[in-house]
């Protein structure tokens, strides 16, 4: 007679075990990721927003994270080396539809060069939908601020 192995979760398909895991509250979530590395992959694919109080300071650290957490769509950050960011970001591939980019208490607002480069990297990203500019962008000027804009637009086309 042939002995009939054990069904263990780990069998169920990935497709399935992700449709339980968002079912649990963020602590839950947490316990199960520390459970083997299947289910750290498994959880690292429902984080859906990052936030930077201070971004890291070494590129590779961004890149690792956002290859870690491909599934982002949200990314908040302070003032703060906002284009090496943005530009991690558009290296990364990640589907960015959010960006909300926020000033620092005690912190001067960028200068007006690294204002340019923001909005122009931030016109680059294809799936932005929300930008919120919460920093100090007043260096920019009326009309490169709405020269940066054409760039920056939910309707384009995929053409």
């Amino acid at each position: 007679m042939e002995k009939r192995r054990k069904q263990r979760i780990l069998d169920l398909p990935s497709d399935t075990l992700l449709l339980i895991l968002v079912q649990l509250d963020g602590k839950d979530v947490e316990s199960v990721s520390l459970v083997s590395k299947h289910f750290l992959s498994l959880t690292n694919q429902l984080v859906r927003k990052l936030t930077f109080r201070k971004p890291p300071l070494v590129n590779s650290t961004l890149q690792k994270l956002f290859t870690r957490f491909s599934s982002v769509n949200e990314i908040d950050l302070d003032c703060r080396r906002v284009p090496r960011v943005l530009s991690a970001i558009l290296r990364s591939q990640l589907n960015v539809e959010c960006l909300h980019i926020r000033g620092s208490p005690g912190h001067e607002c960028p200068r007006e060069n690294e204002q340019h480069r923001t909005l122009r990297l931030c016109g680059s990203l294809k799936k932005l939908r929300a930008l919120s500019l919460g920093c100090c962008f007043c260096r920019v000027g009326e009309e490169r601020l709405l020269n940066s804009f054409i760039l920056f637009r939910p309707w384009r086309s995929s053409i």
